[in-house]
C-alpha cells in the first residue's frame, strides 16, 4: 500500500494500523464475497480494483477513490489495489485535520505512487 501519513507515522503493505483507533486495509474479503454473488450470473466477473476499508474507533467506510472524513482524520484515495501480476498497490494519503495541508498529503502520495519518490528506512 502506498500511503502517505501526515505526520508520517507508518507504512506497511496491505494493512496500516495507526495506533489503537485507526486501521486501513484492502477490503479483500468483502470483494471476494461480492464477486461470488456477481459470478452467479457471470462466472468470469471480477472487480478491476479493490476498495480500501478505513476504520476509526469502530466506524468504517469502504471506498475506491476520493475523500473520506472520519472523526478527526481526512483520507484521500487515489486508487485501491489493482489486481494483476504483480498488481498495483493502493495509493492513499491520511492526515490528522489541522496538522498538515491536504495538498501536501496528496502530492506526497502521488509522488510515492508514481515511483518518483521513495521511502527509505534509516
Amino acid at each position: 500500500m502506498v500511503l502517505y501519513v501526515c505526520p508520517l507515522l507508518n507504512i506497511l503493505p496491505s494493512t496500516v494500523r495507526l495506533g489503537n483507533e485507526v486501521n486501513i486495509e484492502t477490503a479483500h474479503q468483502r470483494v471476494h464475497e461480492a464477486e461470488s454473488i456477481f459470478r452467479q450470473d457471470d462466472p468470469e466477473f471480477e472487480f478491476p480494483e479493490f476498495p480500501v476499508q478505513i476504520s476509526v474507533r469502530g466506524l468504517t467506510r469502504i471506498k475506491f477513490r476520493g475523500w473520506v472524513r472520519l472523526e478527526q482524520y481526512d483520507m484521500w484515495l487515489k486508487h485501491g489495489f489493482v489486481p494483476g501480476v504483480p498488481g498495483t498497490d493502493e495509493c492513499a494519503a491520511i492526515l490528522l485535520r489541522g496538522v498538515c495541508g491536504r495538498a501536501t498529503a496528496i502530492t506526497s502520495a502521488q509522488l510515492l505512487d508514481g515511483g518518483k519518490l521513495e521511502m527509505v528506512r534509516w
